[in-house]
Parts: structure tokens; sequence; C-alpha cells
């Protein structure tokens, strides 16, 4: 975490809320927009309405953010390692080169999701997807089956 968010946080120790969106707008900060490359490990942000925030580059390994709102958030990059991730909405969501290991996805809709390039120990189609949209856009690191491409499979008749 930066040394200028680590400050407004620390002022903040003395207010009686939990809600950490709403000590960071206390904090004179944009949510929205001050969590790119942020420290946001073990946050819980269960329910929050994250919609359209852009946190690249942050690491929300183990956050809670089941129930929150991320449609079209731009978590490129962003470790989210054990992240929960349950329920959520998460249309037109870029994951670009994110590490997924061990999300829990339970109900997530990820409708028009943009997987590219991010890394993750299950295959995002089959039976935690609801369509395989996801599918041709992910690296899966020690996934059982690896992806194949028809094309090349195919082209060598």
């Amino acid at each position: 975490m930066n040394s200028d968010l680590e400050n407004k946080l620390n002022q903040l120790s003395d207010i009686e809320t939990d809600d950490f969106l709403e000590l960071a707008k206390i904090a004179g900060m944009n949510p929205a927009k001050d969590f790119v490359g942020a420290d946001l490990s073990n946050v819980n942000l269960e329910g929050a309405d994250l919609k359209e925030f852009d946190m690249s580059y942050a690491n929300l390994s183990n956050a809670n953010l089941s129930n929150a709102d991320l449609s079209y958030a731009d978590l490129s990059s962003c470790d989210l390692s054990y992240a929960d991730l349950q329920n959520c909405k998460l249309i037109a969501t870029k994951f670009y080169d994110a590490d997924l290991t061990g999300v829990k996805w339970g109900d997530s809709n990820r409708s028009s999701a943009k997987f590219y390039g991010a890394k993750s120990d299950f295959p995002l189609g089959g039976s935690e997807a609801k369509s395989s949209l996801y599918t041709d856009n992910v690296r899966q690191a020690d996934a059982k089956y690896p992806p194949i491409s028809i094309q090349e499979e195919f082209s060598s008749e």
C-alpha cells in the first residue's frame, strides 16, 4: 500500500464504522480510482457496489468480495488468489493477466467477463461457468486438461 493511502487510513482508526468504502470516502479518496495497485489482501467488501472500479494491479488475495457488484470493473493483473467471489455480478469485468488461483466462484454471473492471460487452477468453462465464452481466453495453470486449438487439430490433415 502506498504511504499516502496508509496515512489516510490510519487517521480513520477512531471512526466507528467497519464499512471500508465509507472510510475511504471520509478520507477524501475516490474508491473508483484510488485503489490501483493497492494492497487490499484480506479486505471484507462483501456486498459492495464496485461497478466500474479500477483496481488493476491490486492485491486482493483472500479478499471477501462475495455478493459484490464488480460489473465493468478492471481487475487486470490483480492477485485474486483464494478470494471469495461467490454470487458476484462480474458482467464484462476485466480479469486480464489476473491470478485467479483458488477463487471461490459460487453462482457468480460472469457474463461477458474477459479472462485473457488469466492464471487459474481450474477451467473457467465447464461446470464453473454458465457458458463457454470464458474458455477461449484463459491460461489454465496446472489444469488437468490443457486447452486445445481446433484449428491445430485439423491443420495436420
